[in-house]
């Protein structure tokens, strides 16, 4: 993936030229009605920047179209890009901190289930489009004449794949050689810094019979999320870079599930599925261990 702030600037710039900008999964910026200038003006752009919160938001054709333009990504990784910066930026507003996006706004809760908007005024580097090469169609070079390029600071889509994958397959095995055992008595919630309402209802989690074993306590995974590929990897490393005790499964190598694990009594199932929903903001299921 290409750093954040080339991010920024490909939404800056698509914001500023058109007036609005669809993030999916997190909503819509946009200027007033007719206040639009060219890009060597956009200091000068009145009125406030408002933003329509929307987590079910569908990707934008021409945004995607926007981006590949200028980096010359597969269609794949440029929506995939877009949707690590919509996770990470829905998870800070849910846990009520503000976030930036750079050069164009910073989104604050107010506390009354709406969001204050302030425009973040920083420069930003215009990408051009990228040009294809032109080709000369009236005589075909010999094939002796031609020449493969390869440059190091262009990565094919396959070999950021193969990275990626590699990079998971790594983790992995350091998570299931270090960190996969955990003594009876560990509450994970605590060391998660996730917070435990005094008082909490009866629950067996997300319909599965759950029995506490010999100890009293139940053994058991709350799992928050479900992605397929390279997103999985990526989300799944975002996290553990962030410290989140995260487990990755996956029976076919391509459709995963993150979880947290957890050792409780079964009454608390409820409170941890409470508060894992509101951090991670997904839907969570309870899938006891053995």
């Amino acid at each position: 993936m290409f750093e954040e702030h080339n991010l920024t600037d490909l939404l800056a710039s698509f914001f500023y030229e058109k007036g609005y900008v669809r993030i999916p999964h997190l909503g819509t910026l946009r200027l007033p009605e007719g206040s639009v200038h060219a890009l060597d003006n956009r200091h000068e752009l009145p009125g406030p920047v408002s933003f329509e919160y929307d987590p079910g938001q569908q990707e934008d054709p021409e945004l995607v179209d926007f981006i590949t333009d200028r980096t010359r990504k597969m269609r794949a990784l440029a929506v995939s890009d877009l949707l690590s910066l919509a996770d990470q930026a829905r998870e800070m507003l849910n846990m009520g901190q503000s976030y930036t996006l750079r050069s164009l706004a910073t989104l604050s809760p107010d506390g009354r289930g709406g969001f204050s908007v302030v425009r973040d005024k920083s420069p930003f580097q215009l990408t051009p489009k990228t040009k294809e090469p032109a080709f000369n169609t009236t005589h075909k070079p010999p094939v002796r004449e031609g020449r493969i390029h390869s440059t190091g600071s262009r990565r094919t889509a396959a070999g950021v794949l193969m990275t990626a994958i590699c990079i998971g397959i790594g983790a992995l095995l350091v998570y299931f050689l270090f960190f996969h055992r955990q003594s009876p008595g560990t509450r994970t919630p605590e060391d998660s810094g996730i917070p435990r309402p005094a008082e909490v209802e009866e629950a067996t989690g997300g319909g599965a019979d759950a029995s506490a074993n010999a100890d009293g306590l139940l053994h058991y995974e709350a799992v928050f999320e479900h992605a397929i590929g390279e997103r999985a990897l990526a989300r799944y490393r975002q996290l553990t870079s962030w410290g989140h005790q995260i487990v990755l499964h996956t029976d076919d190598s391509v459709h995963y599930s993150l979880a947290i694990r957890f050792t409780t009594p079964a009454t608390d199932t409820t409170a941890v599925k409470d508060s894992i929903a509101l951090l991670y903001g997904h839907p969570v299921n309870i899938r006891l261990l053995p």
